[in-house]
C-alpha cells in the first residue's frame, strides 16, 4: 500500500515538471520553467482606434453667379481729376467658374454711384463749381487662388485681374481707361450651392481726358485709384 502512494506521488510530480517545462496550466497562462510552481498573469490588450484618414480635398468644381452690393473710396492724388470724385457705392454682378480647390476665374461689371465736382461756364464768361451725380463702372476679368485647400467652409483667397473702367455722369462711357485691380477676401460656404463672399480691391486705371471727352472735369490724363469694399451671395451649379 505504501509502495502505491509513493508511485502516485511520484508520478505526480512528473506531470507537474512537464505541464511546467511545456507552459501549460488549468488557468490557461503560461507557466514559467521554473524549478518552483511560477504562473505569469495575462497580458492585458489595449485596442487602438485607427488613425484618421487624411484629409479629402474636393475639387469644388462649379459654375456660379453673385450678386453683390459695394463701397467705392477714391484715392486723392496730384492730378486734379482725382480730386473731383467723391465717395459712393453701387453693385456688382459676377459669373465665375471655379476649376477645381485652389483656382477660380470670374467675369463681371460693376456700377458705383458717385458725385462728380465739375466746372460750369456760364455766359458771363464766369465758372462755377456744380456737383453732379456721377457713375464709375468697370467690366473685369479676375483669377483667384484658394490658399487654404483643405478648408470646406472658410476659404480666403487673394485676387488679380484686369479691366475697362468708364467714368460718366450717367451709365454712359464718356471717358474710357484701362487698368487692373488686386485684393483678397474670404469666401464662406453654407452649402455645396450657396455661399458668402467679402473682399477688399484696389482699382488702378489710366484716363486720358485732354481732349475734352468728359465735359466738366479736368482736362488731363490721369491714374486714378480707389478702393472697394464688398459683400456677395453667390449661387453656385
Amino acid at each position: 500500500m505504501r509502495s502505491a502512494l509513493l508511485l502516485a506521488i511520484a508520478t505526480l510530480t512528473t506531470l507537474s515538471a512537464a505541464r511546467a517545462e511545456t507552459g501549460d496550466n488549468d488557468s490557461g497562462a503560461k507557466a514559467h520553467p521554473a524549478p518552483y510552481p511560477h504562473v505569469h498573469p495575462r497580458q492585458r490588450v489595449v485596442r487602438v482606434a485607427p488613425a484618421a484618414p487624411p484629409p479629402h480635398y474636393s475639387d469644388r468644381s462649379s459654375v456660379y453667379f453673385a450678386i453683390g452690393g459695394l463701397g467705392n473710396f477714391f484715392l486723392s492724388g496730384d492730378d486734379d481729376l482725382s480730386r473731383v470724385y467723391g465717395n459712393g457705392g453701387g453693385i456688382d454682378l459676377t459669373f465665375g467658374l471655379r476649376l477645381n480647390e485652389f483656382v477660380a476665374f470670374e467675369f463681371g461689371w460693376l456700377a458705383s454711384f458717385q458725385t462728380v465736382k465739375t466746372d460750369v461756364p456760364t455766359r458771363g464768361g464766369q465758372v462755377y463749381s456744380d456737383i453732379r451725380d456721377a457713375a464709375i463702372q468697370s467690366i473685369y476679368f479676375d483669377g483667384k487662388i484658394f490658399f487654404v485647400p483643405s478648408s470646406d467652409r472658410i476659404e480666403p483667397f487673394i485676387l488679380l485681374g484686369l479691366g475697362v473702367y468708364m467714368l460718366s455722369e450717367s451709365l454712359d462711357a464718356e471717358l474710357t481707361g484701362f487698368g487692373f485691380q488686386l485684393g483678397g477676401g474670404v469666401d464662406i460656404r453654407f452649402s455645396d450651392f450657396l455661399a458668402l463672399g467679402v473682399k477688399l480691391i484696389y482699382h488702378g486705371f489710366y484716363v486720358d481726358n485732354s481732349e475734352r471727352t468728359y465735359t466738366g472735369v479736368p482736362t488731363e490724363s490721369a491714374f486714378l485709384n480707389s478702393i472697394s469694399a464688398e459683400a456677395n451671395v453667390q449661387f453656385h451649379f
